[in-house]
C-alpha cells in the first residue's frame, strides 16, 4: 500500500463533516450573487436504481442555504433513502426534475467516477485509490467511497459560469472525460462516461441499498 493511499483511507469523515463537504464544494458560488445556483437532494427507495421518491432544492448561494441542504439530505438518510445530489447548480428549482445539462448555471467543480472489480477497471480498492493518487497530474481535492468505486472531485477557486441552454459545461466536463480516459486507457482501463454537467453522484454518509441486504456506506475518504 503507498504512503499516499494510507493516508487517504485513514481520513475517514462522519456524515457530521456533510457541510463541510457541501461548503467547499458549493462555496463559489457566492462569488456571482446575481446568478441562481439550485442544488437538488433527490432520493430512491431501497432495491430502486431510478424511481424517485423525493426531489428538494435549495440555493446555495450563502452558507444558510447548504445548511438548509444538508438537513434536507440528513432528513432522507436518517429516512433510510438512497440520497444523491447534482454536482453543478441549476438556474432554477426544477420541481420533480433534476434538470438537463443546459439548465446548469455554474461548475465548481470537475468529477470522475472510478470503478474497481469489474472488467476493464482496477481489480481492488487499493489498486483504484494508487491510480487516483498517482495518475492524475493534479490528485483530487476530495474523494468519496462508494463501495464499488470513488468518486473524485476536483474543486475551482471559483466557478465557470454558463449562459441558459448553453453548452459550455457540457463540453468541459466532456473533455476533461476524454483526458481521464486516455489516462485509464494507458492502464488498460475503462471507466463509465460520468462527465456531463446534469450529473448526479451519491451523497456521502448515504446508503448504497441496491441490494438491500448488502448496504454500502457512502463516505468521504479524503
Amino acid at each position: 500500500m503507498t504512503d499516499q493511499r494510507k493516508k487517504a483511507e485513514e481520513v475517514i469523515l462522519s456524515s457530521g463533516d456533510l457541510k463541510n463537504f457541501f461548503m467547499d464544494l458549493f462555496r463559489p458560488c457566492s462569488v456571482s450573487p446575481n446568478i441562481p445556483a439550485f442544488v437538488c437532494i433527490s432520493t430512491t427507495p431501497p432495491g430502486k436504481v431510478s424511481s424517485l421518491t423525493q426531489v428538494t432544492w435549495q440555493d446555495v448561494r450563502n452558507e444558510q442555504g447548504i445548511v438548509a441542504l444538508v438537513a434536507a439530505a440528513e432528513r432522507a438518510i436518517a429516512d433510510g433513502e438512497q440520497v444523491y445530489f447534482t454536482i453543478l447548480p441549476r438556474y432554477a428549482d426544477l420541481g420533480i426534475r433534476r434538470g438537463k445539462s443546459t439548465e446548469t448555471s455554474m461548475m465548481t467543480a470537475f468529477f470522475t467516477d472510478v470503478d474497481f472489480g469489474k472488467p476493464r477497471t482496477p481489480p481492488d480498492a487499493e489498486t483504484a485509490m494508487d491510480f487516483i493518487l498517482s495518475a492524475f497530474p493534479l490528485p483530487p481535492s476530495m474523494i468519496v467511497s462508494t463501495g464499488h468505486g470513488y468518486q473524485c472531485y476536483w474543486l475551482l477557486e471559483e466557478p465557470v459560469m454558463q449562459s441558459a441552454d448553453c453548452g459550455l459545461l457540457d463540453e468541459l466536463i466532456g473533455r476533461f472525460g476524454q483526458a481521464t480516459k486516455i489516462i485509464a486507457a494507458k492502464c488498460g482501463w475503462e471507466f463509465d462516461p460520468v462527465h456531463e454537467a446534469s450529473r448526479s453522484f451519491r451523497v456521502p454518509g448515504s446508503r448504497n441499498t441496491k441490494c438491500p441486504d448488502n448496504p454500502i456506506e457512502i463516505a468521504l475518504v479524503r
